[in-house]
């Protein structure tokens, strides 16, 4: 008898937990499929995990469900997936300016994973979310995404819209978005948040707060901040982040992050604070603080730079609007040059501060991590690859052919500086290139910016 019992027992379990493992699979190569794995997922009675080959998909992706069950998508799959290439630029979920891009959405404590997709071009109108909406009563984790040119008219949230639990933000770029209220990059009401090593930039807020990041924060708990690149977004107050905290109990950890050249728009009638900080500590007015943790971060930290609703003084491990010399922020390189003053300014002792930088590069160099989304590897070797009339190896040309050099330098995202020089070995001799054309006479190297050098 006991033994039938102890038997019964172990087949029960053994049920059980084939029961947890279960779910569903999905591998999509196009559209069509994506939007019939999504449908299929929201009714099925399991957890679900949808894989997306490499590719550009169209449309306004929607999952809307009142199943408890878990939903993972995944981009960067290659044919048949049968393995994957985690690149958000592989696989592009585009909305064509027609809704938002995609739509995750249950009332029930459930969890949504995205990984390694992008999210362009969604437009919503009276609504939240224009590049993503997710909304649950457990967790959203994005992770590896780019977010870019989305829009939400008469709402919060033109990149995201994430309304949970607990939101996380892991290795994210996060640009060119807008909304008409709130969050013009990212609007996250969660009762814990935590952005880790993302890219904030050029978004904007055109009423209201927070142009890069809004975040109101609820039920007691917190928000962290960690190494986080935050710059050249606008909104009337909070230009790079707003934050309000409703209740004495919750707290703000901020630490290495870049939150600088950020705006706040001023009119006649109107003048905003906070353009690159604002936070609201004392949402409910009873004049008892929530705790706000602000070290080593760059911002500025004049009266227009930082607003705090309870001010409190600023700790000397930040840096003051000091500029964090990016290799090209122009053309979105926020790489650190090798004399920023963020190299080494951060703490060891962060919250949740990440073994690896944004690129995957160890988040520690020199025993000091540094402040922002990227590491400064030290100096890195450049690259050159050289091509002779598009050929990598031996030619043969007659007298009058014509021979076409290309050099490629990869500078491996640290600089765009380098010493270098150009010889050309002939039977007429050694010729070394200038800019006023080729010479026998020996020219020292040049020094300077990258570029791409016309026919001579």
């Amino acid at each position: 008898m006991l033994s039938y019992f102890l038997s019964l027992l172990l087949t029960l379990f053994i049920l059980f937990l084939t029961d947890i493992a279960k779910a569903a699979v999905f591998c999509v190569s196009n559209s069509s499929e994506l939007h019939s794995a999504l449908t299929s997922a929201t009714s099925n009675g399991e957890d679900d995990v949808i894989k997306i080959v490499q590719g550009t998909y169209n449309g306004s992706f929607i999952y809307a469900s009142h199943e408890p069950y878990d939903v993972t998508i995944e981009g960067g799959y290659t044919a048949g997936c049968a393995s994957r290439v985690v690149n958000p630029t592989n696989t592009v979920l585009n909305g064509g300016g027609n809704g938002p891009v995609l739509v995750l959405s249950c009332d029930e404590e459930v969890n949504f994973t995205v990984d390694g997709l992008t999210f362009e071009n969604g437009k919503v109108a009276n609504r939240n979310g224009g590049g993503l909406f997710a909304r649950t009563e457990g967790s959203i984790t994005l992770s590896n995404c780019i977010v870019r040119n989305n829009s939400s008219e008469s709402g919060d949230g033109g990149g995201i819209y994430a309304n949970a639990e607990t939101v996380t933000l892991i290795n994210n770029t996060i640009t060119g978005n807008s909304s008409d209220w709130s969050g013009g990059g990212i609007y996250a009401y969660a009762s814990t948040v935590t952005l880790i090593n993302n890219i904030i930039t050029d978004n904007l807020s055109r009423a209201f707060g927070g142009g890069g990041l809004y975040l109101p924060v609820s039920w007691g708990k917190k928000v962290i901040l960690t190494n986080n690149t935050i710059t050249n977004n606008s909104a009337d107050f909070g230009g790079g982040i707003c934050i309000y905290l409703y209740d004495d109990s919750e707290s703000v950890d901020i630490y290495n992050n870049i939150i600088w050249n950020n705006r706040i728009e001023t009119t006649p009638w109107w003048e905003g604070n906070g353009s690159d900080i604002y936070i609201d500590n004392d949402s409910n007015d009873n004049y008892i603080p929530s705790t706000v943790n602000l070290f080593n971060n760059d911002f500025d930290q004049s009266a227009k730079g930082i607003y705090i609703q309870l001010p409190f003084p600023i700790d000397p491990s930040n840096l003051d609007n000091q500029d964090p010399l990016f290799i090209d922020s122009d053309n979105g390189n926020y790489h650190l040059r090798a004399n920023s003053p963020c190299i080494d300014a951060g703490t060891n002792d962060a919250p949740e501060l990440p073994d690896t930088d944004k690129n995957g590069n160890p988040r520690i160099i020199n025993e000091t991590v540094d402040i922002g989304a990227y590491e400064h590897q030290g100096i890195v070797a450049i690259s050159a690859h050289i091509k002779a009339n598009g050929s990598d190896g031996s030619i043969t040309l007659d007298q009058s052919d014509t021979l076409t050099v290309t050099v490629s330098l990869d500078n491996n995202d640290q600089t765009d500086n380098a010493d270098w020089w150009l010889a050309a070995d002939t039977p007429f001799g050694l010729f070394f290139f200038t800019f006023d054309g080729w010479t026998d006479a020996w020219v020292p190297g040049y020094q300077g910016p990258l570029f791409y050098l016309n026919s001579f």
